[in-house]
């Protein structure tokens, strides 16, 4: 597996034969650290195609493979974390399944970047000083496309592990009902003024028991992370506990507010359940990253429920779509 930034093996080459599953979910974690970093990239190119749509041959053709592949490797972001999530906890054959499409797919997707390749690298342009960015387009993708390659390998490896599916099940059980409560919070939102805001529900659960619910608005002009765990556990023991939350916890604000991935990590969470990424691809996957990076579990909501939270933000995600596609 030829991961660009934590790992260098060859795609399609790992022999998982005998892996211990500590290693596996490391191989994992960098799968899903990777897939969201070349989201975040491009995100970036995306921005950079619309700015110079002018110069560019397709620029239709181009902007549609970015949103492609932005939302393919979205839900590939959420599939990992869910395999990290909850492998320590056993295999199911939901988890082989997971693991089995991804590469699967991963087969079409090469074909549809070898055809971008061809339709718009393999020939001359209108301005050449736009070669570089579809160059930079095309490998992002396909680079990680071929880095799946390598889940083929895995599947057999997954399978001697097969036999403790009731914990797995228990704790996917467990999280659905935990989110489900977060979305009917994040229902609840209030805006702090006429311009589109996220609605975000959170729930703070330890041990099987929910801690404190809250919803952005809930009070004046503040988070929903800020209101359930300072305003409604100031003085209770978090440490250990899973977090909830709708929208992807933010990672600046204005002094002297705090942001609130900070407030998480100051608080000893031990895991975190993401129902949606930001839809700013300024800031998107930073807090997931900023999670990661101080050793606390991420995870995404299942597929599912990730479409339920896109739509109750449809608004808000809209609204981004519309400042990107502006270049603002």
């Amino acid at each position: 597996m030829m991961m660009k930034r934590q790992r260098a093996f060859i795609a399609g080459g790992t022999d998982y034969t005998g892996m211990p599953m500590d290693d596996i979910l490391s191989h994992l974690k960098d799968w899903r650290d990777n897939t969201v970093q070349t989201m975040q990239k491009l995100s970036e190119l995306k921005t950079s195609a619309l700015r110079h749509r002018d110069r560019l041959d397709s620029p239709g053709n181009i902007i549609e493979f970015l949103d492609f592949f932005i939302d393919r490797f979205d839900r590939y972001a959420g599939d990992f974390s869910r395999l990290v999530g909850e492998l320590p906890h056993g295999v199911a054959e939901a988890h082989i399944e997971i693991v089995r499409q991804i590469y699967m797919s991963s087969e079409h997707e090469d074909d549809f970047c070898v055809r971008f390749k061809n339709d718009q690298i393999e020939r001359s342009l209108k301005d050449e000083r736009m070669r570089g960015l579809v160059d930079e387009i095309y490998g992002q993708s396909r680079d990680m496309v071929i880095d799946y390659r390598d889940l083929s390998n895995l599947v057999p490896r997954l399978r001697t592990f097969l036999g403790t599916t009731r914990i797995a099940v228990d704790v996917s059980v467990a999280d659905r009902k935990f989110a489900l409560m977060a979305i009917e919070e994040a229902r609840k939102s209030v805006a702090e003024d006429s311009r589109p805001h996220p609605r975000v529900g959170v729930v703070v659960v330890k041990d099987g028991k929910v801690l404190s619910k809250a919803h952005r608005g809930e009070n004046p002009k503040s988070h929903a992370e800020y209101i359930a765990m300072e305003v409604k556990l100031p003085d209770d023991v978090v440490a250990g506990a899973t977090v909830y939350t709708t929208l992807e916890p933010c990672t600046t604000r204005n002094h002297p507010k705090i942001p609130c991935a900070q407030r998480l990590l100051d608080r000893k969470v031990s895991r975190v359940v993401i129902g949606m990424l930001d839809p700013n691809p300024d800031i998107r996957g930073r807090g997931d990253q900023v999670l990661s990076d101080a050793g606390i579990e991420t995870q995404l909501f299942p597929r599912d429920l990730r479409a339920q939270v896109e739509e109750i933000n449809r608004d808000f995600v809209n609204a981004q779509r519309r400042r990107q596609n502006l270049g603002d």
